[in-house]
């Protein structure tokens, strides 16, 4: 006779706890749905290589040690912004997490960016959140 291990089965709930309020509700998570009140708008995006192409020959370059910063202003339209991270950064994890900071830091202090368009260009990684806003303060004065 061949002894064969038996695992009891998890419920659902166990693994996921959102899951079992989703499937519970018909609603999707809580965690979803509040999280779109922190959103950055789409439109606060630019996304056309037309556009960041002319920031970047427009627009003024102010340097710092971790980022450049291009700002090319525009007073009648809205502020938007860019973030162009070389793979010489390192790998996507560290390329993905200062773009998460840059674009927190875009959506926490919109007044330092009104009526600008601006380009964020990494030169180093940090992973100090404190230390890339103080450094992106002290670019956004020297404009």
């Amino acid at each position: 006779m061949d002894f064969v291990p038996v695992w009891p089965v998890r419920p659902a709930e166990k693994c996921w706890p959102d899951a079992v309020l989703r499937a519970a509700s018909g609603l999707p998570s809580a965690m979803s749905s509040k999280s779109g009140q922190f959103r950055l708008p789409r439109e606060r995006v630019l996304k056309k290589a037309s556009e960041i192409h002319r920031v970047l020959k427009q627009g003024r370059r102010i340097a710092g040690r971790n980022i450049n910063l291009f700002v090319f202003s525009q007073p009648q339209l809205d502020s938007r912004f860019a973030v162009i991270v070389p793979r010489r950064i390192g790998p996507a994890v560290r390329r993905n997490r200062m773009k998460r900071l840059l674009r927190e830091i875009y959506r926490l202090h919109p007044d330092w960016f009104e009526g600008k368009q601006v380009v964020f260009s990494i030169k180093r990684f940090t992973d100090n959140y404190h230390q890339l806003e103080k450094e992106v303060q002290q670019l956004v004065k020297r404009r």
